[in-house]
């Protein structure tokens, strides 16, 4: 069943054995933010929705858990990612909360084009402790990088080794801290 081509999807190459091309009929589309018509990551066909209400936390959980476990991801991120939320929910559940939320954020501001999993997993870990860090995201370079407790900012994209990833990636890895660090000033 070949993947539609829209110019609101993400461009993805998948390379799938016979026996695993019926689980890609359920998998969801993921969307660059397109304007009224949705959100980046939100199948929903309703207009983005305004503040989180003080109502509402629990859909930005079950919403970032929905989209966690749909990606593609490398080196079990995903699973690493769900231990997170799911140490979150035990230990800290206004911080799970509050993480769930800037992943939200952060991937409602991923630009239209782009890979959107940076910008939703450096929201979830954004909040992260530096021990926490070194737990869930042993394997995770980049994120890693993202996150606020382990590397200043200014000094995040310099500690990636030169010649190891392209000036694309450090591109993205700036982009990324800095609307992290704008979160975090807007007090969200």
């Amino acid at each position: 069943m070949p993947i539609p081509r829209r110019s609101a999807i993400l461009p993805a190459v998948i390379l799938l054995s016979a026996r695993n091309r019926a689980a890609v009929a359920q998998l969801a589309v993921v969307r660059c933010p397109t304007g009224a018509q949705g959100t980046l990551m939100d199948s929903s066909p309703t207009p983005s929705p305004g503040p989180r209400s003080a109502a509402a936390p629990d859909d930005d959980v079950a919403w970032a858990r929905r989209v966690n476990g749909r990606w593609l991801v490398h080196h079990g991120l995903r699973e690493d990612a769900e231990a997170y939320l799911d140490h979150l929910a035990r230990e800290a559940p206004d911080r799970l909360l509050r993480s769930c939320r800037r992943a939200r954020a952060m991937g409602r501001q991923c630009p239209p084009g782009t890979d959107p999993k940076p910008w939703f997993y450096g929201g979830l870990f954004s909040l992260a402790t530096e021990e926490e860090a070194s737990r869930f995201l042993a394997g995770h370079w980049f994120t890693l990088c993202t996150v606020p407790s382990v590397h200043e900012p200014a000094k995040a994209a310099a500690n990636v080794p030169p010649g190891e990833v392209s000036d694309g990636t450090r591109d993205t890895l700036r982009s990324v801290r800095e609307a992290i660090a704008a979160l975090t000033l807007s007090g969200e």
